[in-house]
């Protein structure tokens, strides 16, 4: 197998086990709905909240380090991820041990005890997972981070919804559930790594810190934009609207699962082509990979009433009007990632620690002012304008370093507008199910006979990766 398709073939199997991994918390969710009140689905999405901030902050994403580590130390390999996991452990534990110092910790978790100290457990060990996951993808073991990603996602989930359904506290039978498996296995990777690189060497830490400690920020702010509403949102209203958010979030959050599993494939492919400098390349077959995007979102979008009635129920569908404003959101996204891709490229990813601060002040500040007038509803809007800012911020770094020409801006601008108008069409659409489905159908028509006309095209662009 050729370098190149060995490449392809990794890109695809991530693409395909880190869908799954993240599917699974949507096929789940109507089960957990149907077990759980909404205060105590609220309270274990606000968990799941402090797991991400906690992760971030605790264990510096080390990660990040180990595919240039690769290439700086590939004789001593072993040796480094034995070192760099230790080290992730100890700051871990260190953050455990030190965070029970703040008065009132527990008031401001706002999560039973029992939860608090087995979420701490497994970030202490969560760097194991990550560590390993890179690693194989770095080798292109392709099926090993394959298999490795099915089991961290099917045996929790399962585990989870079993001990909801047996024990009376359904919340404390999906939290042990749920993270007891995990703390198990990222032990037992915990060992294994350190037997197989027998090593802790400060020079490694030196190495480490520089790359992952910059990008501590950017993460940190990437998360609050994901996840700092609910704890807004519980602060300001109650566990219950946590809970109602939270479910349209998980559906309108598949959209974001989706671009980072496609990104996965084009930002390596957009890379080769920069190093041979086929930028019109870039620019021709962007089109075609934006709209794709554009076209599920728009379905998800009109199919949201549907989605969310069998995700929660009755109980849940008045949340609908969250779904809309956070996948246009993704659609920002979509486009910044095209012009952070040859950002990085050029290594001119400085700002973006600043850009994700701006983007993360501006969530926080509109989620003050707009929550306790408007409700949660608010928040998927104050996401929206978050992500928007990110992409204009992005556009003038571009701008200022004259890269913004491999793409076309005229039409990114106009996808952009697009998803806008979609939030206003969908609004007058869920209010009526005959003419939302005449709407759908109308559109896959239309959809159906742009793919015959292009369809050469994208065998075209599809057989490009490939090769590249």
């Amino acid at each position: 197998m050729t370098s190149n398709n060995k490449a392809f073939k990794a890109g695809f199997w991530y693409v395909i086990s880190n869908f799954l991994v993240k599917g699974l918390a949507f096929i789940t969710t109507p089960i957990f709905t149907r077990l759980m009140t909404k205060n105590e689905i609220g309270i274990f999405s606000v968990g799941a909240t402090w797991v991400s901030i906690l992760t971030v902050l605790s264990t510096l994403n080390l990660y990040d380090t180990v595919m240039l580590a690769k290439y700086d130390f590939e004789a001593e390999f072993e040796k480094y991820i034995s070192t760099i996991v230790i080290l992730g452990t100890l700051i871990s534990m260190a953050v455990y041990a030190g965070v029970f110092i703040v008065p009132n910790i527990e008031k401001i978790i706002d999560i039973p005890d029992y939860a608090i100290h087995i979420i701490f457990i497994y970030v202490a060990f969560s760097p194991c997972t990550q560590i390993l996951l890179t690693k194989y993808r770095s080798e292109m073991k392709y099926k090993e981070s394959a298999i490795l990603s099915v089991i961290i996602s099917i045996v929790p989930s399962v585990l989870a919804v079993g001990l909801a359904i047996c024990l009376e506290d359904k919340l404390k039978g999906r939290f042990f559930g749920f993270y007891l498996p995990l703390i198990l296995l990222n032990v037992a990777l915990f060992l294994y790594l350190i037997v197989r690189g027998k090593s802790f060497k400060w020079r490694y830490c030196r190495y480490a810190f520089p790359i992952a400690i910059p990008m501590v920020v950017h993460y940190l702010n990437g998360t609050i934009m994901g996840f700092s509403d609910r704890l807004m949102i519980q602060k300001m209203c109650n566990t219950e609207e946590v809970a109602l958010y939270s479910i349209a979030y998980t559906c309108a959050a598949m959209m974001d699962v989706l671009r980072n599993s496609l990104n996965a494939a084009w930002d390596p492919w957009v890379f080769e082509k920069l190093s041979l400098r086929k930028h019109e390349e870039i620019k021709k077959y962007s089109k075609p990979y934006v709209i794709f995007y554009l076209i599920i979102c728009l379905y998800v979008i009109f199919l949201a009433p549907d989605i969310m009635i069998l995700l929660g129920g009755d109980a849940y569908i008045k949340a609908v009007y969250v779904i809309p404003p956070v996948i246009v959101g993704y659609i920002f996204c979509m486009i910044y990632s095209l012009y952070a891709c040859v950002e990085r490229f050029c290594k001119k990813q400085k700002w973006f620690a600043f850009i994700s601060s701006v983007a993360a002040c501006t969530n926080i500040v509109l989620n003050l002012w707009f929550i306790p007038k408007f409700g949660y509803i608010a928040a998927a809007y104050t996401t929206l304008i978050g992500y928007a800012v990110s992409c204009g911020l992005h556009f003038i770094n571009s701008y200022r370093f004259k890269i913004t020409y491999m793409y076309d801006t005229k039409f990114n601008v106009f996808v952009l507008f697009s998803g806008l108008a979609m939030i206003l069409l969908s609004n007058l659409l869920y209010l009526n199910f005959l003419f939302r489905y005449a709407v759908i159908i109308c559109i896959t028509i239309i959809l159906l006979v742009i793919y015959k006309r292009e369809k050469d095209n994208i065998k075209n662009f599809i057989a490009d990766i490939q090769s590249n």
